[in-house]
């Protein structure tokens, strides 16, 4: 596995203010398929490092406009899906049908304002990805919400489709700490409430290391196709409702 770094210039604009800025790009892969983590500002630059490889997702780790302004043309450029790492908000959720991007949820008010945009636009199977918090205390629906969440995302089918389970592991970097194992002991709990322990599958991902920016447990099309990092190194676990096979 290779980490590549692309970087490209462009302008920051938040809050009225604009800044000349250069932002990473980081091309995660090997020499045939390859995760594109963040678009910045020139898709045809990041084209150019991909190389020709098959692109299997673009992530999208946050929505500030020079993380994300190229990745609906790199999409179009290489006929890939691209993923919201973190739940936007509310009024976001008819671009994100309009531009059929790939969510991420973890709460039902915003289950149901993308549910009703794909309704509006009259779309069905838009796919969301589910991120449960298991310890890390930042975003996600905790494991004992996950309940009500899923109840939502079922009451919403079929114009949402759940696709993907992920979690966020704050210490994996840290070998000697237990705190991984607690996390995925209730990453584990919460799959088997959600899909029985017949409809659901585990598999330990390659010690890599990856850079600080990335983070999270990804899956895209056919079923799983799983990417940990977090800092150094991560052990992660993952789901999904449509297909049973772990590769």
């Amino acid at each position: 596995m290779s980490i590549e770094l692309v970087m490209t210039d462009g302008i920051f604009a938040l809050d009225g203010g604009e800044w000349e800025v250069t932002n990473n790009i980081w091309i995660v892969g090997d020499d045939r398929e390859v995760i594109v983590f963040d678009a910045a500002h020139d898709h045809q630059t990041i084209v150019e490092a991909i190389a020709g490889r098959r692109v299997t997702g673009i992530v999208l780790t946050h929505g500030h406009n020079d993380h994300i302004n190229a990745a609906v043309p790199l999409r179009d450029a290489v006929d890939a899906p691209i993923l919201l790492l973190s739940e936007q908000p509310i009024d976001t959720a008819d671009d994100i049908v309009r531009y059929r991007l790939m969510a991420t949820v973890y709460s039902v008010a915003f289950i149901d304002a993308l549910a009703s945009a794909a309704r509006a636009r009259r779309v069905e199977g838009i796919p969301v990805h589910l991120k449960i918090d298991t310890g890390m205390q930042r975003v996600g629906v905790q494991v004992d919400e996950v309940a009500g969440v899923q109840a939502a995302l079922e009451a919403q089918h079929p114009a949402l489709l759940l696709v993907g389970v992920f979690t966020h592991l704050a210490l994996a970097d840290e070998p000697d700490d237990d705190f991984t194992t607690v996390q995925l002991s209730r990453f584990d709990a919460a799959l088997v409430n959600m899909f029985g322990s017949a409809c659901w599958c585990t598999q330990r991902t390659r010690r890599v290391r990856w850079p600080i920016r990335l983070h999270g447990v990804l899956s895209f099309e056919r079923g799983l196709r799983s990417t940990a990092s977090r800092r150094v190194t991560e052990s992660t676990r993952c789901a999904t409702t449509s297909d049973r096979r772990c590769r």
